[in-house]
């Protein structure tokens, strides 16, 4: 019996391999839900039971960009929507979706958004 489910397993990998297809769907669902972590990417791997090489594959056929492209839009998509409103400061925001650091968070924003978060919660807040 145990035989057999190592075959069936290996079987698994190696027509993921072959392309079968990823559900991509289902990874984003899983790196929203794993928004605060900093490792959601590996996590959502592990989860998925499939390989980074894999998955990013696979997010490049079905999405049109890498995982990490992905993620890194999605969680920026994430912090604009939590900046809209006051509830949060830009340091809990960053802490909030798993970036290193504040100035990290803030270069990546603005390289995405064209703006500093700060400068994005001023505008959409009616202010100058």
């Amino acid at each position: 019996m145990h035989a057999l489910l190592l075959e069936i397993v290996s079987l698994t990998e190696r027509e993921c391999a072959r392309g079968y297809s990823v559900d991509t769907d289902r990874a984003i669902e899983l790196l929203r839900e794993n928004a605060h972590d900093p490792d959601a990417v590996q996590r959502v791997c592990e989860l998925m039971r499939t390989e980074y090489k894999l998955l990013n594959e696979a997010f490049l056929a079905d999405v049109g960009s890498s995982l990490s492209q992905y993620w890194l839009r999605e969680r920026i998509r994430l912090a604009r929507q939590r900046l809209a409103t006051p509830a949060a400061s830009v340091t809990e925001v960053a802490n909030d979706l798993g970036f290193s650091s504040s100035q990290h968070f803030a270069t990546a924003f603005r390289k995405i958004t064209g703006l500093t978060p700060s400068r994005f919660r001023r505008v959409n807040a009616g202010g100058t």
